[in-house]
């Protein structure tokens, strides 16, 4: 059963665990919050991610459409990382969906997004 967060719920929820991390990052792409952003994403994938808070950005651009996340799985890699399946809905057509595996990491206690693919 999936897990629906409505974008516009979304708040920081810090990253002491998958979910939460995600859902943070989450928020600071809609907040707009580079700082939160670059503190959520490993240091690694920094490059990827930082232009995820410019609003002309086109992967933000997407974002602002996006009306809930539905976290649909999550698999334990290891101790350290973990893969959760997400699915961004349309606000205007929740029944379309961008499907994503997000992997995310534990480092220094905290768990940071490493990377997406589709």
């Amino acid at each position: 059963q999936p897990v629906t967060i409505r974008v516009d719920m979304l708040f920081n929820r810090g990253q002491a665990t998958p979910q939460d991390a995600l859902q943070t990052f989450s928020w600071a792409i809609r907040e707009r919050n580079h700082d939160m952003l670059a503190h959520d994403v490993t240091p690694k994938s920094w490059s990827q991610f930082r232009d995820y808070a410019d609003p002309q950005n086109w992967r933000r651009q997407q974002f602002d459409n996006v009306g809930s996340i539905d976290i649909v799985a999550q698999r334990e890699v290891n101790a350290t990382t973990v893969q959760v399946g997400i699915q961004l809905n349309q606000a205007a057509n929740p029944q379309y969906g961008e499907k994503i595996i997000v992997t995310l990491v534990l480092q220094d206690g905290e768990w940071r997004v490493d990377s997406t693919s589709r």
